[in-house]
């Protein structure tokens, strides 16, 4: 039954990261998520407004009982997109954050803590990333009893870093980039950290191709011998070319012409039982009634709008919700997107002042001393003044 789950895995993943989902757009034909993605990389230049919003509630213990928290937690990212060619562009971000988190027990060490987030990313295609940190906050309300002093000692520490650091540009090397050690950072890091190489994969054989072999390097994990591995391959390309989806296409009221998806959970299990017979499992009732209580563990849902002038979603929303996976209560996640200013945005460009990155000293950075470090600038110059910047957005 290991190579049951080890296949709902794959799906899951795939289902989320990398949706083919059909729609009548560009030309009259099937427009897809990978289609869409490949006609983005043929505009001169687009606005890119994302949100990501959710909610979370769990349970563990700590200390001496139990702790429950829930929170919410919200991410909007205003990005202009301006081509060099197919996946390779200059973007200007612009990243607003704010999280909350409640907690309750006898022993919390508070009753809430809030998180503002406010930074600016700039991306030049060839040369590198430029990031600065504008504003970072966390306020904890209601300290328990004797922890005051560790917290006060806390937030002094936290105020002195990031006022060392606010409203610099730290420039970041391509070529450094793509030498950081990742082992040990958080998932998320690393993916971003990755995506220099993964970049040129999807510029030689394209987005779907890309993604089909990164799946098939997860699902070959699980083979055995040649025999098995063969048969991972043909169900893996099964898989890219298998509605899991039910659609519905919204005829009147504001959202007319847009497109709703539902996740069809029987097709996903017929394919995983199929899928774990071809591997020689025998899967039983138990097995079915099991997969079915994993599945039950979660929704996901979606809505686009198709551009049939440029074949692109201008516009994409995905919503979803686990609950009951110990010790999560429940955790929603809700993303999404909308194209405008299409052919129609400013040239993006490199700060007029910025530092090396060495002077954050990051462990999973190599550090490197030459003499383009501050490409020309004195050592005293790498440190422009600290000053506000009216937001862009």
């Amino acid at each position: 039954m290991k190579r049951l789950f080890a296949f709902l895995l794959i799906v899951l993943t795939g289902a989320v990261s990398v949706m083919a989902f059909p729609a009548k757009g560009f030309n009259s034909d099937p427009l897809t998520f990978f289609a869409s993605t490949e006609n983005m990389q043929a505009l001169e230049s687009y606005r890119l407004n994302q949100n990501l919003v959710g909610d979370f509630a769990l349970e563990r213990g700590l200390g001496g009982g139990p702790i429950k928290m829930t929170g919410e937690y919200r991410l909007k990212i205003n990005t202009d997109v301006v081509n060099r060619s197919p996946y390779e562009a200059d973007m200007y971000s612009f990243i607003r954050g704010h999280a909350f988190m409640d907690i309750g027990g006898a022993d919390r060490p508070f009753d809430r803590i809030n998180i503002n987030l406010w930074a600016e990313l700039i991306n030049i295609a060839g040369d590198g990333i430029y990031a600065r940190l504008n504003t970072f906050n966390l306020i904890a309300d209601n300290i328990a009893e004797g922890e005051d002093e560790n917290y006060l000692e806390f937030k002094k520490e936290l105020k002195e870093k990031l006022e060392s650091v606010r409203y610099i540009w730290f420039y970041f090397p391509a070529d450094i980039i793509g030498a950081a050690n990742t082992e040990g950072l958080p998932a998320p890091l690393q993916s971003a950290l990755e995506q220099e190489g993964i970049r040129e994969e999807l510029k030689e054989k394209g987005m779907k191709e890309t993604y089909k072999e990164l799946l098939s390097g997860v699902a070959e994990e699980q083979a055995t011998d040649e025999e098995m591995s063969a048969v991972v391959q043909e169900l893996i390309d099964e898989f890219f070319d298998t509605d899991f989806f039910t659609a519905r296409t919204v005829v009147d009221g504001p959202q007319k012409g847009f497109t709703n998806f539902t996740l069809n959970k029987r097709k996903i299990v017929n394919f995983i039982v199929s899928a774990a017979e071809r591997l020689g499992e025998n899967v039983t009732d138990d097995d079915k009634t099991e997969l079915w209580s994993m599945l039950n563990k979660f929704y996901l849902s979606s809505m686009f709008h198709a551009d049939d002038v440029h074949g692109i979603f201008d516009f994409f929303r995905i919503k979803l919700i686990l609950k009951d996976l110990d010790p999560i209560d429940q955790f929603s996640v809700y993303y999404s997107y909308k194209v405008s200013n299409i052919n129609d945005v400013e040239p993006v460009v490199m700060p007029d002042e910025f530092t090396s990155y060495e002077v954050l000293q990051l462990p999973f950075l190599p550090v490197r001393r030459d003499e383009d470090a501050c490409l020309g600038n004195e050592p005293d110059d790498c440190l422009p003044p600290a000053s506000s910047e009216d937001e862009k957005y």
